[in-house]
């Protein structure tokens, strides 16, 4: 077979049969590449930090943390990094989080892996689009009702939690059980009525029905919903039809716009727009494609339109035109929230330049990605990943891609061409620390093998280890104060920040130091440094991205302050803590802000503070 010759479709037809046949390279063994040790600081003891008659040696806590064990290996709970909470599921037994609609929807199950003691800071939830619409069939205009994403948003991220929801939109997912009456929340039926009836009232209609069991037959595709399909099986379910609409349609797409406008400026439960409220931590830009995933996997529409006499077909992936439904979708998010966070979808292979060009236009963009375990989630691995990537698939090498994670996050969750066995746990640490991976679905799948308590004990080792090193891990490597200092002098700090995660901070903190006395701060200063810019170790800034002015571990940063003369004379204790500027911002930003970072340091206090040390002030 003359590989080079395929078509990139034909790539995608055989690349599930490929990836996981007899000798398929998703059923791997551990990796064994080495991994970058947790603690890095090689001068714990700060025995070279005297001068100027500044302290010579690091406070004993600081001492303490570079050596223990328990410090080197702790999970920390902290934002935008680690095992978030994927679409509600959180360890069997617990109740930190749930549903707040009802079980069924998505249940809470030994399918999650754990997360951290007080739970994770980030929920994400994926929401089908018609949930959003009143009275959902047979309207001719749209008729917005966003009460249950309050509902969702009061009970996800509740006052003083620290908690944000990153949200999704699905306009397609899996069976139209609307028509065949089922409860809106089931059968994946996620458009809403009114549009899907406007589509197939077109003349020709500007949509299909088909079943996914055989997408490539002719009969398997209908434009009338034919009640006869949808008699139960023996199980008491529904066969597995679907509908498609014609991604071109400007008319489909515009509703989609103007359900984004809607949204951002919805007026939720705090009483302000959504773009502006505090719980909103990020939005996925989804819609296009099966589970809004960008990819049309399942439908063949070369077969619709003979079979049919029809025009249908996918967007092309040309964001250079105004006009075309891929840039529309994604102008329609990064327009109407201009101040949040996007995360991308990297699609099935079929969007590599709508994808660059999004990446491009919005540097403060993430991209997401399934497959997470499984060689699929990296690129290029084996050979049949360099033909898709010659035709144009999403390369992990291009230099925009590669380096990303600099300044938005990575995100992972499991699914994807290799289901079940083939999917490696072992595989997971040396992923998150190759791509830089900094969210990990709380997810381990519904099949028996992979559920969480199904796991072998080395697998969830695994698992917790990945867990464990995504994201950031801040450390202070060195502090140099002065033993003493009189009111009228400068203070001057000097912190060696060492960030032996593999990822930066990706949310506004700002670094303070309090002078402490009897439980009582006296005064606060604020540090100059911002943790955002900080990378791991031995990182190498491409030259595209010096403007941005990043620094690489450890790094110093000293900070001069002048002590109000008010300040009494006394022996201090000296913190620091890294908190969410909106601690210090308006009643509503101060209730809804992040909790202070955990550094990988013991003696956290009651607000977020370590101790670094002592002061005396004359």
């Amino acid at each position: 077979m003359n590989w080079s010759r395929l078509s990139l479709l034909a790539v995608l037809v055989l690349l599930p049969m490929i990836a996981c046949g007899p000798s398929n390279p998703c059923a791997v063994p551990p990796d064994t590449r080495p991994l970058t040790p947790l603690n890095r600081s090689t001068d714990p003891s700060g025995s070279e930090l005297a001068s100027n008659g500044l302290s010579s040696t690091l406070p004993l806590i600081l001492r303490d943390a570079s050596s223990e064990a328990v410090f080197k290996r702790s999970e920390l709970s902290n934002p935008m990094r680690g095992a978030f909470n994927w679409l509600g599921r959180v360890p069997p037994g617990s109740s930190e989080l749930n549903d707040p609609e009802n079980e069924t929807v998505f249940s809470v199950d030994d399918h999650s892996g754990p997360v951290a003691e007080g739970g994770t800071p980030d929920v994400y939830y994926r929401f089908p689009w018609r949930w959003f619409y009143k009275n959902g069939s047979g309207q001719n205009a749209a008729q917005f009702d966003f009460s249950l994403l309050d509902h969702y948003l009061d009970r996800m991220a509740p006052e003083n939690s620290g908690r944000k929801m990153h949200l999704g939109f699905m306009a397609l997912a899996g069976r139209v059980g609307d028509v065949a009456n089922e409860p809106h929340w089931r059968g994946n039926a996620s458009m809403p009525d009114y549009i899907r009836e406007r589509l197939m009232r077109q003349s020709p209609p500007r949509g299909v029905y088909f079943t996914e069991t055989n997408s490539t037959n002719a009969l398997s595709y209908r434009l009338k919903a034919d009640p006869s399909w949808w008699r139960r099986d023996f199980s008491g379910q529904f066969p597995a039809w679907y509908f498609w609409p014609d991604w071109n349609d400007p008319w489909f797409v515009g509703q989609i716009e103007a359900f984004m406008k809607a949204l951002a400026e919805h007026k939720t439960s705090l009483g302000v727009p959504l773009r502006d409220d505090p719980r909103l931590g990020g939005l996925e830009v989804r819609f296009y494609g099966r589970w809004g995933e960008w990819h049309l996997s399942g439908i063949d529409y070369g077969t619709v339109n003979r079979a049919l006499g029809l025009n249908l077909d996918k967007a092309p992936d040309d964001p250079e035109d105004p006009d075309n439904a891929r840039r529309r979708i994604l102008e329609a998010h990064a327009q109407n929230f201009p101040k949040t966070r996007l995360a991308l979808l990297t699609g099935n292979q079929d969007n590599p330049r709508t994808l660059s060009w999004a990446l491009e236009q919005y540097p403060n963009a993430g991209w997401r990605r399934d497959s997470f375990m499984s060689h699929l989630f990296e690129q290029p691995l084996e050979q049949f990943m360099e033909i898709v990537r010659s035709n144009g698939g999403f390369d992990l090498n291009d230099p925009v891609v590669r380096s990303r994670w600099m300044t938005a996050p990575i995100w992972a969750e499991r699914g994807g061409g290799c289901e079940g066995p083939q999917q490696n746990p072992q595989l997971a640490p040396g992923q998150v620390e190759r791509l830089h991976v900094s969210l990990l679905a709380n997810d381990l799948g519904a099949d028996d093998r992979f559920a969480w308590m199904s796991l072998s004990k080395a697998d969830q080792q695994s698992w917790l280890e990945a867990v464990l090193r995504s994201g950031f891990r801040l450390q202070l490597a060195r502090v140099s104060i002065p033993v003493s200092i009189k009111r009228n002098d400068k203070l001057e700090v000097a912190l060696t920040w060492d960030n032996v995660g593999i990822a930066p901070v990706y949310e506004a903190v700002e670094v303070t130091l309090e002078l402490r006395r009897n439980d009582k701060t006296a005064w606060v200063g604020r540090s100059n440094l911002d943790l955002r810019k900080l990378l791991p170790a031995s990182s190498v800034v491409p030259n595209f991205l010096k403007s941005q002015n990043l620094i690489v571990s450890p790094h110093t940063v000293k900070d001069v302050f002048t002590l109000p003369n008010t300040l009494e004379p006394a022996e201090y204790e000296v913190w620091v803590k890294a908190i969410d500027p909106n601690s210090n911002g308006t009643d509503l930003q101060r209730r809804y802000a992040r909790q202070p970072l955990r550094l990988a340091h013991p003696d956290r206090s009651n607000d977020g503070a370590y101790p670094i040390g002592t002061l005396e002030v004359k």
